[in-house]
Order: structure tokens, then sequence, then C-alpha cells
């Protein structure tokens, strides 16, 4: 495999399908698409991957095809979702107290949402997400933190995570083709980010999205 620093790879791994979408990074750090792929997704059942050398030859597969429209390169980052089975949401909260009343900085963010990661304890779950959904500074509601000052910062934290052994199965699948793994995604997440407009989610709205087996409901 062909590789180049200059493209990442996108892979969503769905229940019946697999689609890898090759992209170049230009100089302002947008994304022109390159490729795209797809093969039938083989060595899972119900969400679960259940059959590691089927599962890895339908993930080659895809990136090879969408390697086809992009001269053979094939880039070594990826960016993936991991199979929906053992998903779950956890709300937590994170708190902070500082020594004095001063501006609340990114590092006091930062912060509080290590706080919050700390009271998730599963031992088969691994965090891939912690969104903040509300702030409070010195105990009173904020909408953002940009310009606020006070002592006491506590951020109402939602925790998206995912099943370790299938992550441990799909890092282990990338390994094999010799790629790197360079984060995962809840693909909800990144289907809001594309599909919805600014004023969709400070109104909130529903997010459909049937696949093959699973229909996810987003808010």
């Amino acid at each position: 495999m062909n590789k180049n620093d200059n493209y990442i790879l996108g892979l969503d791994i769905g229940c019946s399908k697999i689609m890898a979408a090759i992209c170049k990074i230009d100089f302002n750090n947008d994304l022109d698409f390159c490729g795209i792929g797809s093969s039938i997704t083989a060595g899972m059942k119900k969400g679960k991957v259940k059959n590691f050398e089927e599962f890895f030859a339908s993930v080659e597969k895809a990136i090879k095809r969408a390697a086809e429209y992009n001269g053979g390169i094939i880039p070594q980052r990826v960016i993936t979702n991991i199979p929906l089975a053992g998903v779950e949401f956890l709300n937590v909260s994170g708190k902070i107290t500082k020594d004095t009343t001063t501006e609340i900085t990114y590092r006091d963010r930062n912060e509080c949402l290590r706080q919050a990661k700390t009271k998730i304890n599963f031992k088969t779950k691994r965090v891939m997400h912690l969104i903040p959904i509300g702030y409070s500074v010195d105990g009173i509601p904020v909408d953002t933190l940009d310009s606020q000052v006070g002592r006491e910062l506590e951020i109402d934290v939602l925790a998206v995570l995912g099943d370790v052994e299938n992550i441990s199965l799909v890092t282990q699948v990338l390994g094999k083709l010799d790629l790197k793994l360079k984060g995962i995604v809840y693909d909800a997440l990144s289907q809001g980010e594309v599909l919805l407009s600014d004023q969709q989610r400070q109104k909130g709205c529903y997010l459909f999205n049937f696949g093959g087996r699973f229909c996810e409901v987003s808010f």
C-alpha cells in the first residue's frame, strides 16, 4: 500500500455495508474527495464482529476500491466509526473549584471534563466522546464559557461509550493493513455536522439514520 501524509481515509462500518472515502487535505485544511469504495459487510452479526478474517476482508476490499479512484494511493491515517453493538450513553458531570475568582480558561474546561471522565468506570467500555451539554459558573447556568469569570465551574457531560472488544478488533484490522487509527467517531455526530445547520443544532431536531439492521434516532 502506498502512503501519503496529505491524505486521510474515512471508514463507515455498517452492519450491511462498509464505505471507505479517501480525501486529500489542502493548504487550508479543507478536504477534497478523491475516491469512494464500498463492500458488503461480512463477519459481523447484530453489530458485533464475530469472524475476524471475514470482517478484515470486507474492510480491505472497500479501501482498495476507493484507492482505485486515487491512483492506488491509500492514506496511512484513518478515522472510523465502530459497529453499533455495545454503544452506550451516560450522563456525568465534572466540577472544579479554583483558589481565586478568575477568568474561566480552556484549561479549566479540560480539567472539568477530565474530572467527569474519572466517574466512568466500565471495564468493557471505552470513552469515544465527552460532549458538554450544560455549564454552570459559581452555581449559575450559562450558555457559553466565553468571557466568563468565576471560582467554581461545573460541566454536565454526555459520554458516548464504545464496546472495547469491537474497538480492539477494528484497531487490529487497521494494524494488519499497516494503517494508523487517528480517531473514532460516533456516526450520528459526524452526520449531524454534515447534515444539520447551525440553527437546527441550536433549536434541536431529530436525526434519523436507517441502516441495514439498525435504525438510529438522535436528538
